[in-house]
């Protein structure tokens, strides 16, 4: 289904912003716009959420010729992250099957990534990506530190929100569900994958911050053009929950 929305106005934005504006928890969500406010409240918003991560190793793996498979790949992202509160992500349903022997996910960041066109803008390829998605609803049967939320409704985002600062996290949604928005929490994602590198540096000593922050960098530009390219570009900034919040907004690239 085509994402379509409304440009936002600055007089719903600043409504939105100052009433969903939440404290930051431990935790990764996806930047999809269907979060409701009481699913992932205050956590990392970001591609994929951890899957977004796994993407990120997988396609630094294939680049660099590691030789990760996506289960190995998983694997070492969901030990780090048992330390933070487990293992995120999110579809559309608990269980997507199909008669036509396709794989489906509700995780556009993910499921792009299954088309032969698109996958190498992610440098991954559709076959790892299918075992990746088998194998993570697989672990969130078996692992109770394993978290698949599942998202409602339509697709209605009217511009990717672009958070900088620490302290603070921004819904996707107001609670009437008027408006949707994507959202992406640059400085917590950038903070926390440092965080992720540290981890897995024992095990992976060839990762490093910067190949594995590009790489992410790589795959976000990605998703962003297949989903948001026409959408405005808005980078908020917040201290805190209760601070002022501030937006420009800019027609994105």
């Amino acid at each position: 289904m085509p994402i379509t929305s409304t440009p936002p106005n600055s007089e719903d934005l600043s409504k939105h912003l100052n009433s969903m504006t939440v404290v930051a928890r431990e935790g990764r969500r996806c930047i999809d716009g269907r979060y409701e406010a009481h699913q992932s409240t205050g956590m990392i918003a970001r591609p994929g959420g951890d899957l977004g991560y796994v993407m990120g190793l997988l396609g630094l793996s294939n680049k660099n010729g590691w030789e990760l498979s996506a289960t190995q790949a998983f694997e070492a992202i969901y030990r780090a992250v048992q330390k933070r509160g487990g293992f995120y992500f999110h579809s559309d349903h608990p269980s997507e099957s199909s008669n036509d022997g396709e794989v489906h996910f509700g995780c556009a960041h993910v499921a792009k990534s299954l088309d032969p066109e698109i996958a190498p803008k992610y440098d991954l390829d559709p076959a790892q990506v299918r075992e990746l998605i088998e194998y993570a609803r697989f672990k969130s049967s078996l692992e109770n530190d394993v978290h698949m939320s599942c998202l409602n409704g339509e697709h209605r985002e009217e511009a990717l929100l672009i958070l900088r600062g620490t302290e603070a996290a921004l819904q996707s949604s107001d609670l009437e569900l008027t408006h949707m928005y994507f959202v992406y929490e640059q400085d917590r994602d950038e903070a926390f994958s440092y965080w992720l590198v540290n981890e897995l540096k024992e095990s992976l000593p060839q990762l490093s911050d910067n190949n594995f922050k590009a790489e992410l960098k790589i795959q976000l530009n990605a998703t962003v053009e297949a989903l948001a390219k026409d959408k405005e570009q808005i980078e908020v900034w917040a201290q805190n929950p209760s601070s002022a919040i501030e937006f420009e907004l800019s027609k994105a690239a």
